[in-house]
C-alpha cells in the first residue's frame, strides 16, 4: 500500500513535469486521507494559481499556512496568488513575512520587487531586484524585471543591458527575448533576430507543454515588432496569426476566455440606467473637486500621449494607469459585486463618502498638484457614475482611426485585453465602445451648462498640430499654458504602458494610416469596422 510520503513524492514528480492534472488528483487523494496535510494543500493551491484559479489558490494556501504558519514558501506563493488578483497590499505583506522567515531567498526579493513596482514604488522595487541579484547573480528573472523598471523610466540603454544579462543566464527566456525585440525593433541586431528564429524553429526543452505555447507566443509577438519596423508586413501577419491564436488558447486554458456578451450586457445595463432622469436625481450627490482628470478611450488611441503632454505641466501629476476608479466603483457595488444595482441604491451619503475616499487617495499620490491625470482607457465605461461622484472632474476621450487601433492591438501583446487576439471580439468591443461613448455625449451633464462634458481628442489632429492640441488640453483643464508641454518626451516620469518608448520621442507620423500595410491580412476586419459608428 502506498504511503502518504510516497504519494506526495509521485505527485511532486508529476507537478514538476507539467502533468498538472495527474498531480492534482494525487494531492486530492492525500487530502481525503489527511484533510489538513499542509504540503498537499499548498501544492494544490500552487496548481490552482498556475491555471488561473487565483481565488482558489488563496483559499488553499491560506489553509496550509494555518496548519504550518512558519513555512516561508507558503507565504511567498500566497503572495503570488494575491498579486495575480491585483491585491497588492496583501501580496506585499505575504512576501515580507516570507522574508522574515527566509531572508536570503532571492526569489522572494524578486517577487516583492514586482509587487512594489506594480504599486508605483519604483525605487523600492529596484532595491529588491538588486538584493535578489546580490544573493543570486544568475537569477535571470530579476535581471529582466530590473530592465522593465528602466523601460518605464526611459533609460533604454540600462534596460537593454538588463535584458542581455537575463539572456546570458537564460538564453531561452521568452520574456527577455520579447522585450529586447519590442524595445529595439528595427535596431535589433541580426544575430539576435537569428537567435530568436532558431528558438521558434527548434525543439523545446521547457517543462510543460502549456508553458511552451506561452513562450512561443511571446517570440512571435517580438519578431512581429521587429519585422513591422523593417517593413516585412507579410511576415508580420504570419507571426501574428500564430501569436494571437496562442494567446487566445492560453486564455481559454486558464478559464479567462473573453465573453463579448458579458461586456455588451454591461454596456446595455449602464446605458439603460444612466438616463437624464438618473443624473437629475443624483445631480447634487457628488463632491465638487477639479483635481481629477480622466483620460479614456480604446487602447492604443493616444491616451498615453495625452497624459504625457499634460504631465509635462508644472501643476499636473500623471498617475498613469491606476485602478483607483475601479476600486471606487467596486465599493459602490457592495458585497453583490453588481455595480448597476449599487448605483440604483446609492444615496447622497454613500456617494459623498465614496467620492471623498477617492479624492483622499488621489491626493496621497501627489499633494501639490492642481490636477491629477488618471489614464486608464477602460474608464470610458464608467463616465456616468464618475460624473455623479465627481461632477467637476474633466473627461478627455481619445479617438483614432479604428483601423489603426485594430492593427496596433493586433500587433501588441496585451494579456489584460483578452478581446484583442480575436477579430470578432475586436469588432464587438469597438462597437460597444462607440455605442456607450455616443450615449455619454448625449446624457452627461456639463458643469458649465453649455460646453461639452467630454473633450474629444483625435490622434491624427494631435500629430498634425501638436501645439494646438496641447493648448486645448491645458485650457480644458483650466490651467495657464506652459511651453514645456510641447517637450513632453523629455519628461523623466515613469510610463508603464505599451507606449513607453513612443512617448520618449518627438511626435511622428508613421503610425497614422499604418493599417494600409495590413490590408491584405486584415481587409475583412477593416471592412467590418467601417460599419462601426
Amino acid at each position: 500500500m502506498t504511503t502518504i510520503p510516497e504519494a506526495l513524492a509521485l505527485a511532486v514528480s508529476h507537478h514538476q513535469g507539467g502533468r498538472l492534472e495527474a498531480a492534482r488528483q494525487i494531492y486530492l487523494q492525500i487530502l481525503q486521507a489527511e484533510p489538513n496535510h499542509a504540503d498537499a494543500l499548498h501544492l494544490l493551491g500552487v496548481i490552482a494559481h498556475q491555471v488561473g484559479q487565483h481565488e482558489t489558490a488563496v483559499e488553499l494556501i491560506g489553509k496550509a499556512i494555518r496548519v504550518q504558519p512558519n513555512a516561508a514558501f507558503f507565504h511567498n506563493n500566497l503572495g503570488e496568488a494575491y498579486q495575480a488578483l491585483r491585491k497588492l497590499p496583501e501580496a506585499v505583506t505575504c512576501y515580507r513575512r516570507a522574508l522574515e522567515l527566509m531572508p536570503d531567498y532571492a526569489g522572494t526579493h524578486n517577487n516583492l520587487g514586482n509587487a512594489l513596482k506594480d504599486r508605483g514604488e519604483l525605487d523600492a522595487a529596484v532595491s529588491c531586484y538588486r538584493r535578489a541579484l546580490e544573493l543570486q547573480p544568475n537569477l535571470a528573472m530579476a535581471h529582466y524585471n530590473l530592465g522593465n523598471v528602466w523601460i518605464e523610466t526611459g533609460d533604454f540603454q540600462h534596460a537593454e543591458d538588463c535584458f542581455r544579462s537575463a539572456l546570458r543566464y537564460d538564453p531561452r527566456s521568452a520574456l527577455a527575448n520579447y522585450s529586447l525585440a519590442k524595445m529595439l525593433r528595427k535596431k535589433l541586431p541580426e544575430e539576435d533576430l537569428a537567435a530568436q528564429r532558431r528558438l521558434l524553429a527548434g525543439p523545446t526543452t521547457a517543462v510543460g507543454g502549456d508553458w511552451t505555447d506561452a513562450q512561443r507566443m511571446l517570440l512571435h509577438f517580438g519578431l512581429a515588432q521587429v519585422l513591422d519596423a523593417r517593413g516585412e508586413y507579410a511576415a508580420v501577419a504570419e507571426h501574428l496569426e500564430q501569436a494571437n491564436s496562442l494567446q487566445s488558447a492560453e486564455a481559454r486554458r486558464r478559464g479567462l476566455a473573453y465573453d463579448p456578451q458579458e461586456h455588451e450586457s454591461l454596456v446595455a445595463r449602464m446605458i439603460e440606467l444612466c438616463t437624464p432622469a438618473f443624473f437629475e436625481r443624483l445631480g447634487n450627490f457628488g463632491l465638487d473637486s477639479e483635481l481629477p482628470v480622466f483620460v479614456v478611450g480604446l487602447p492604443r488611441s493616444g491616451t498615453t500621449l495625452v497624459e504625457q503632454i499634460l504631465a509635462a505641466h508644472s501643476r499636473v501629476f500623471g498617475a498613469g494607469e491606476i485602478k483607483l476608479a475601479n476600486q471606487t466603483l467596486t465599493a459602490l457595488a457592495g458585497p453583490s459585486g453588481d455595480l448597476i444595482e449599487g448605483l440604483r441604491r446609492m444615496d447622497r451619503q454613500i456617494a459623498r463618502h465614496v467620492a471623498s475616499h477617492h479624492l483622499e487617495r488621489l491626493r496621497a499620490l501627489n499633494g501639490a498638484a492642481l490636477r491629477i491625470v488618471d489614464k486608464l482607457p477602460d474608464n470610458y465605461l464608467f463616465l456616468g457614475p464618475l460624473a455623479v461622484l465627481l461632477p467637476r472632474a474633466r473627461f478627455i476621450h481619445c479617438r483614432r482611426d479604428l483601423r489603426d487601433v485594430a492593427v496596433s492591438c493586433w500587433i501588441t501583446h496585451f494579456p489584460e485585453f483578452r478581446w484583442a487576439s480575436d477579430r470578432e471580439h475586436i469588432v464587438s468591443r469597438f462597437h460597444a465602445h462607440q455605442r456607450i461613448m455616443e450615449h455619454w455625449r448625449k446624457v452627461l451633464p456639463s458643469p458649465g451648462g453649455s460646453s461639452p462634458r467630454v473633450l474629444e481628442m483625435d490622434y491624427e489632429q494631435t500629430v498634425d498640430d501638436l501645439e494646438g492640441t496641447a493648448r486645448r488640453l491645458v485650457a480644458w483643464c483650466g490651467l495657464e499654458w506652459e511651453p514645456r508641454c510641447l517637450e513632453y518626451y523629455e519628461a523623466t516620469r515613469p510610463v508603464g504602458t505599451a507606449s513607453a518608448s513612443q512617448v520618449r520621442q518627438p511626435i511622428y507620423r508613421t503610425s497614422v494610416g499604418r493599417w494600409r500595410h495590413y490590408e491584405q491580412a486584415l481587409g475583412s476586419l477593416f471592412a467590418r469596422l467601417a460599419d462601426v459608428t
